[in-house]
């Protein structure tokens, strides 16, 4: 797979990801609140800050292991590397991050 379908392939899934994380339909706009007892607040994102920063980490992670895989690949990943790599992100988007 080319680093551009690559990418396209995983930003698709991001964005899909922070639409489903945002029903607010904010378009995943981060809406933070302020209360008056000084506590800073997610909004109504439906998703607790922490996990969306963990798995957005962890596709961050994913994304820079797949860039590696394929270079070290000489440009187009084995079968067996892609296959790896879609296992990991279903385990990821599955909430296994």
């Amino acid at each position: 797979m080319s680093r551009p379908l690559l990418w396209i392939a995983l930003s698709g899934i991001l964005v899909a990801t922070n639409a489903l994380a945002a029903p607010n339909g904010n378009g995943g706009a981060i809406s933070a609140t302020y209360s008056g007892s000084g506590v800073v607040g997610s909004g109504s994102s439906g998703i607790p800050p922490l996990l969306a920063y963990r798995k957005s980490r962890a596709v961050d992670v994913l994304v820079q292991e797949g860039r590696a895989m394929q270079r070290a690949d000489g440009g187009t990943l084995t079968a067996e590397h892609h296959a790896y790599l879609q296992a990991k992100l279903k385990t990821i988007l599955a909430g296994g991050y």
